[in-house]
């Protein structure tokens, strides 16, 4: 079940990699793919890399259901 949901944003994907590692090291985990706009702001082209994670804690019930099947 998730329990928690965030969304980190960069305009440089090495600055978004490096946040999204600091956060799976806490138990954060990609929720879903990465988005990537690309707006224009003076004329120029402004990229925003986003990446949403979420904390996942199972739930007793679905895992017994998962170990009865």
């Amino acid at each position: 079940m998730i329990t928690e949901y965030s969304v980190v944003s960069e305009n440089d994907v090495t600055a978004l990699k490096a946040r999204v590692n600091e956060a799976l090291s806490q138990g954060w985990q990609p929720y879903e793919g990465l988005q990537v706009s690309t707006p224009i702001i003076n004329g120029a082209v402004a990229p925003l890399y986003t990446q949403v994670l979420v904390k996942i804690i199972p739930s007793p019930q679905l895992e017994e259901e998962f170990l009865v099947k």
